[in-house]
């Protein structure tokens, strides 16, 4: 089981990507976008994975895909990819009780 990190808790990676996959499609502005250095994790579907915290939106997943997008001639300074809600990632957290 792949293990995500955030802020000290732990989530099953597979469950945060699964309910992002379902989750809706948003296009950001890199001005609202947070990149964690420790948020390494592939994106197994391909898409980067968004979480809104603070107003700001972190990358969950697929800080490699976010990486290239904004290196590319035609980047237009919007990013696309999936948002997972609160709901959805505190259901995907290992031992909540």
């Amino acid at each position: 089981m792949t293990i995500l990190t955030l802020n000290e808790v732990q989530y099953a990676f597979e469950k945060v990507t699964k309910a992002a996959a379902s989750g809706p499609i948003v296009t950001l502005k890199t001005d609202d976008i947070v990149v964690l250095n420790e948020m390494n994790l592939n994106s197994p579907t391909g898409q980067i994975i968004f979480f809104k915290r603070d107003g700001r939106y972190l990358i969950l997943a697929g800080k490699e895909l976010y990486l290239a997008a904004i290196s590319s001639p035609k980047f237009n300074n919007e990013v696309k990819g999936h948002l997972i809600s609160t709901v959805a990632l505190k259901k995907a957290r290992l031992n909540n009780f």
